[in-house]
Parts: C-alpha cells; structure tokens; sequence
C-alpha cells in the first residue's frame, strides 16, 4: 500500500495497522494512534504533532522523526 502526501488529521486510528506502507510526507497532527502498528512502515518527512502515540510499534519503521515535546509517546 502506498499513501504520499495524505492528511490523518484529528482522525481516531487506535491500534491501525500500516503495514508495508509507504507514508511519506502523510500528517497525522492530533490523531490518536495509540497501539498503532507501524510494521516496515516508510515515514520520511511524515508530521506527528500533538499525537496520541502512546504503544505505538515504530521498531521496523524507517525515516520518521518525532518531538517528544509535541506527542504523547508513554511506551512506543
């Protein structure tokens, strides 16, 4: 699956799977993604602002930066 350029924004995605995914570019400011599965995942210049990503598996994503000022991330 490939999403580029796409807006999540203020969206509920708790415990989603994106799996293989290619997000580039995608916004998820002020999504909850808590428990989200972020498998293989391609997150080059994704935006996560005032997210909800407490238990969120970021293990095999590649390409993703994260403020910890701007994000819950208790456990992800």
């Amino acid at each position: 699956m490939s999403v580029a350029v796409f807006s999540f924004i203020g969206m509920k995605l708790k415990s989603c799977n994106f799996i293989d995914c290619n997000l580039e570019e995608a916004d998820f400011t002020e999504c909850n993604l808590a428990e989200a599965n972020f498998d293989r995942a391609v997150l080059n210049r994704t935006v996560f602002f005032h997210t909800n990503l407490e238990q969120a598996d970021f293990s095999t994503a590649i390409g993703y930066e994260i403020d910890p000022r701007h994000n819950s991330l208790r456990k992800a």
